[in-house]
């Protein structure tokens, strides 16, 4: 069982409110896509949706 199997069947989690901030860069808008339609990402998200009340995403360019 990984981290978040765990985490689904804790009974404490339930009575944790917690912030996360991720950070994510990308060489180019392509690489981006093909991140978020990988099959890890998306395992991942079916794995944390239970828990999550919202996602904010912030799409902007970095200046080099």
């Amino acid at each position: 069982m990984n981290a978040f199997g765990l985490l689904r069947h804790s009974k404490l989690l339930k009575k944790i409110r917690a912030a996360l901030r991720i950070r994510v860069t990308f060489e180019d808008q392509q690489a981006s896509r093909d991140y978020i339609q990988h099959p890890l990402h998306q395992g991942l998200l079916q794995s944390i949706g239970p828990f999550v009340e919202g996602i904010v995403v912030m799409d902007y360019p970095f200046a080099s």
